[in-house]
């Protein structure tokens, strides 16, 4: 235990080990809590010298992910986390168009064969167009203090080319996105949606074209997407908020940068990825 803590367990593992209510009242429900390697409750006052253990169950495999393998482009990975480059075009996970051809699938095939049930933990969602680096946790914990850190510490960065070029080379966008009126996947600019802001900056002018990078500060669905569009300068090959085109079967979107505390240890992490071959071309 933390030298000069004065408090019960609960108030341990919320204030100092920085567990979640959500988290710890599954670890309660399991029986998953120990002070001096005996079972306790969470009012239980603690005293100098104890020792605090928290056993938090991984939990059986996601009943709708079927393992299939495929490619799978391993970044970085430790007992914790998962640091995956997804292809695109390619969903995160199954949908009904896409039963067992996601990134989920691939991933619980790869941890099928070394004996491992696959529970579906992601941090970093991308669009199924969208190529690049993304962040899978592999147990609740590591979940848990990853996804505090998405509206602060954790550092998200994108490449993107788009049709014309920006008046301004670099600047903000700060606009509220919201569901369209009546629909399920498109997103618009509107006041009642909720907060949204895009850092972008210009890297290069090819032709009709500009390669951005950005910056998320908050990570609404499709908020690069929508916002560029937004200021009149929509994605290459974005049929939802643009048009399609020839040369790329998708939208011109790349997660280039990633940076955030490991969720264990608290060392800082940071992983780059190049432009995939197909956004290149584009700017050949």
């Amino acid at each position: 235990m933390e030298a000069g803590f004065c408090g019960n367990v609960k108030e341990y593992a919320r204030r100092v080990m920085g567990v979640s209510g959500n988290l710890l009242k599954h670890t309660k429900q399991s029986g998953g809590i120990f002070v001096n390697g005996e079972p306790c409750f969470v009012v239980r006052q603690l005293q100098p010298g104890d020792r605090i253990a928290l056993v938090i169950e991984n939990g059986a495999a996601s009943p709708n992910v079927f393992p299939r393998p495929g490619e799978l482009d391993i970044v970085y990975e430790d007992e914790d986390i998962l640091v995956l480059n997804k292809p695109a075009p390619l969903p995160v996970h199954p949908s009904k168009g896409h039963v067992d051809d996601s990134l989920a699938n691939r991933v619980a095939a790869y941890y099928a064969a070394q004996g491992q049930g696959y529970v579906t933990r992601i941090v970093t969602r991308l669009d199924s167009g969208t190529s690049g680096l993304m962040v899978l946790a592999k147990h609740a914990y590591a979940h848990d203090a990853l996804q505090k850190q998405l509206h602060g510490a954790f550092i998200r960065e994108y490449l993107a080319v788009v049709r014309g070029r920006p008046e301004k080379p670099e600047g903000t966008v700060n606009a509220p996105i919201a569901r369209a009126e009546g629909a399920t996947i498109l997103r618009v600019v509107d006041g009642t949606g909720k907060p949204a802001v895009t850092h972008y900056k210009t890297v290069l002018f090819v032709g009709d074209m500009a390669l951005l990078r950005l910056r998320l500060e908050t990570g609404r669905t499709h908020q690069i997407r929508v916002h560029m569009a937004y200021i009149g300068h929509p994605l290459v090959g974005d049929f939802l908020y643009g048009s399609e085109d020839a040369r790329i079967d998708r939208s011109a979107l790349h997660s280039c940068f990633i940076s955030f505390e490991h969720p264990l240890s608290g060392r800082r992490m940071e992983f780059e990825q190049p432009l995939p071959e197909d956004m290149r071309a584009l700017l050949e």
